[in-house]
């Protein structure tokens, strides 16, 4: 069975008054010795020294289990260090998406195994698996155990938006993909839903959800309007502020709910974890 692999690379600081970040030198180094990598995340973090505080890059790889080897040398001083390497097969990845997208519900061992159509033995096997990781929790109540993402666990927040990359576009539906990016800058987030996922080339029209800031509404609004007057299908956008996402997250609202657990994820699956995470706080 097909597995990826999440592999944490630290940069640790050596001695050195005036170090240098290697950050992308690293990303580009694992892209062109590697062949399968599927993706790579930078982040942030501030480390304490005896000088200063420094900013100090972190590279997350995701790379499939087994069939890579990532090459990581010493560079301007400083030392790559693996944190924690979690690898997690196909179902495993399915799990976590699945309580991911459907977060507002409670599922149990036989009701997670009819969903996602593993057997109950299998599904008892990936929970515990999962559980163990720190990437699940286990909710007792009466006879029933139900599970849920661990949201307390960075390595648990990191699974949930590298297991939201999974779902493949069609040909047709990659070309719509690509004339919305054109809105990128200005929105959090945005899913791809309704019948162009289901029907391709015979929808009707393209079901997009956007969830942006107050002051970029004329913004996003006129370059809907401009791929409106340049595309033969008209482009439905359900609109959100950031304020009312969250508000309707929160209050379980059905339409929202169905296009975060149905949609394909264009952009801002960090976005959407961290509004997932602290719905559920």
């Amino acid at each position: 069975m097909k597995s990826a692999s999440m592999l944490l690379v630290n940069q640790r600081r050596a001695n050195c008054r005036k170090p240098k970040l290697f950050g992308n030198r690293l990303k580009s180094l694992a892209k062109t010795r590697t062949t399968s990598i599927t993706k790579v995340m930078d982040f942030h973090h501030k480390s304490d020294n005896a000088y200063r505080k420094i900013p100090i890059n972190i590279i997350k790889v995701m790379i499939p289990s087994g069939t890579a080897k990532l090459y990581i040398p010493a560079v301007n001083n400083y030392l790559p260090q693996v944190n924690t390497m979690v690898s997690i097969t196909e179902n495993e990845s399915r799990t976590v998406e699945f309580l991911t997208r459907n977060f507002s519900k409670n599922y149990n061992i036989n009701r997670l195994a009819k969903e996602l159509g593993i057997s109950p033995g299998g599904m008892y096997k990936i929970l515990k698996k999962l559980e163990k990781l720190g990437l699940l929790i286990e909710n007792k109540l009466g006879n029933n155990s139900f599970y849920k993402i661990n949201f307390a666990s960075q390595d648990a927040v990191d699974a949930c938006r590298f297991a939201l990359t999974g779902k493949n576009l069609s040909p047709y539906a990659r070309v719509w993909a690509k004339d919305l990016e054109a809105l990128k800058e200005k929105t959090y987030l945005a899913v791809l839903f309704g019948s162009l996922l289901t029907k391709d080339k015979e929808a009707r029209d393209v079901d997009v959800l956007l969830v942006f800031g107050k002051k970029n509404f004329g913004a996003v609004n006129g370059l809907i309007e401009k791929i409106n007057r340049l595309k033969p299908k008209k482009i439905h956008a359900v609109y959100q502020t950031k304020e009312d996402f969250l508000k309707n997250l929160k209050n379980s609202d059905p339409a929202i709910l169905e296009e975060v657990r149905t949609g394909v994820i264009l952009w801002g699956r960090d976005f959407l974890v961290e509004a997932i995470k602290n719905e559920q706080a």
